[in-house]
């Protein structure tokens, strides 16, 4: 992992009882990603064009159930931290609508 990221005895607990209950971790990621470095390397390298644009971007990803969408924005978001970004992570579902952004962005 990084020393930014340390795979704590707490963290590796939480890692694990996510993954039993068959949800993706979003803290620790780092630890789990195997085999798709190109893909996040590529994602690196757009983070670092917005970077020099000073600019912000909003990304949708869709996909069915197990493609992978929450391990990839897991990973996008980790990079995106360890830059000192701010980021945001938002489930869309009946209850959260993407057309009242007011639920959304609450």
């Amino acid at each position: 992992m990084s020393e930014l990221f340390p795979l704590t005895p707490e963290l590796a607990r939480k890692i694990v009882s996510q993954l039993e209950r068959g949800t993706c971790p979003l803290e620790g990621v780092l630890a789990l990603n195997v085999g798709r470095a190109p893909y996040f390397g590529a994602a690196d390298d757009i983070l670092e064009d917005i970077q020099q644009v000073g600019g912000a971007v909003v990304r949708f990803i869709r996909g069915d159930y197990g493609e992978g969408k929450t391990h990839f924005i897991a990973m996008v978001r980790a990079l995106a931290i360890k830059r000192n970004w701010v980021t945001t992570y938002v489930c869309l579902s009946d209850e959260v609508r993407l057309d009242r952004f007011q639920e959304v962005y609450a």
